[in-house]
C-alpha cells in the first residue's frame, strides 16, 4: 500500500499552499541578502600579484577578467605529470557555446594550468579548444586558489 497524501478541504490545501508559498518567499529573500554581502565580491589578493602566460601577451589576475564583473577559474593541474589531466576533457566548455553564454551574463572564463605554457599549447592544438587557457606557472595561484571556486572583482 502507497502512502497517500491526506484529503482536505479547499480552504485548508490553500491556507497550507500559501504558507509554503511565504516560507518560500522569505527563504529566498534571505538567500538574496546572503549573496549580496561583500565577502564573495572581493579581492583577497592584490589583482596584479599573478602574472599569467598567455599565447598572445602576459596576463594579469585583473585582465582576466576581460571588463566583466565575475571570473570562473576551472583550476587544471598535471605539472608533475607533463600532461593535462584527462577529466578536462567532460569538465570543460570547449566545445560549447557555454562561453558566450557566460560573456553575455558578465561572467568570463579561464583555464588555469600550473603547466608551462609551453607544455599546454601543443595539447589545447591538438584538442582543437579554443577556450581561454592560461599558465600560473611560476606563481603561487594554485596554491592561492585551493579554497575558491569563483572570484568577483
Amino acid at each position: 500500500m502507497t502512502n497517500m497524501p491526506e484529503i482536505v478541504l479547499a480552504e485548508t490545501w490553500q491556507q497550507d499552499r500559501d504558507e509554503l508559498l511565504r516560507a518560500e518567499k522569505e527563504a529566498t529573500r534571505a538567500l538574496d541578502a546572503i549573496a549580496a554581502r561583500p565577502g564573495g565580491s572581493r579581492c583577497s589578493s592584490s589583482p596584479d600579484k599573478y602574472v599569467f602566460r598567455v599565447a598572445s601577451r602576459p596576463k594579469t589576475l585583473l585582465d582576466l577578467f576581460e571588463r566583466t564583473g565575475k571570473l570562473v577559474v576551472l583550476p587544471v593541474h598535471g605539472q608533475r605529470t607533463r600532461r593535462l589531466l584527462p577529466g578536462l576533457h567532460t569538465n570543460s566548455p570547449a566545445t560549447s557555446p557555454s562561453l558566450a553564454e557566460l560573456a553575455n551574463t558578465g561572467v568570463s572564463w579561464a583555464t588555469v594550468s600550473n603547466m608551462p605554457l609551453a607544455q599546454i599549447e601543443p595539447y589545447k592544438q591538438r584538442m582543437g579548444w579554443t577556450m581561454p587557457f592560461v599558465s600560473s606557472h611560476g606563481t603561487t595561484f594554485a596554491d592561492d586558489l585551493r579554497s575558491q571556486v569563483a572570484v568577483s572583482y
